[in-house]
């Protein structure tokens, strides 16, 4: 975590360029986590395996230790859940809890900062405002993060 830590505080620099591209290496990175997630609650390979987000929400915690709350990390936290969501669809993962935990945590801390700063929401880009609203309609949601979005005007 240490090594994640430096490289995001060092890669991210004093230029926006390089801060962007380390918004853009994080989120190809969560995507690839998340297309590598294996959950199996039936045990149809022989044993019972649990879904482990930790590895994926590493790479969020890092960037907000390093980099703190900023647009980067908005859009990071989008995708983040965006991608979960359609990790949690594709793989019919209903059971998995921890996910969908991880997903709807990481959705509370996003419509909070939404709630809080408005600003973020006028930089958002059509397609970003498309995937929380699609997030949003999906019964991965729990009720007190989707009252969370109700308050927020989009």
């Amino acid at each position: 975590s240490n090594k994640e830590y430096l490289n995001f505080k060092f890669l991210a620099g004093n230029s926006k360029e390089h801060k962007e591209q380390l918004v853009k290496k994080t989120i190809d990175s969560i995507h690839l986590a998340w297309e590598k997630t294996f959950h199996d609650p039936y045990a149809y390979g022989g044993n019972t395996v649990i879904a482990k987000v930790t590895p994926i929400k590493a790479y969020v915690i890092a960037y907000k230790k390093a980099i703190g709350v900023d647009l980067g990390y908005v859009n990071i936290l989008i995708e983040y859940i965006c991608s979960g969501s359609e990790c949690l669809y594709s793989n019919c993962y209903e059971r998995s809890d921890s996910i969908l935990n991880s997903i709807n945590s990481m959705a509370k801390e996003l419509f909070t900062l939404m709630k809080d700063n408005s600003d973020y929401i006028n930089k958002f880009t059509e397609l970003q405002i498309k995937k929380i609203k699609d997030f949003t309609e999906t019964y991965y949601i729990y009720d007190d993060v989707f009252a969370l979005y109700q308050e927020i005007k989009l």
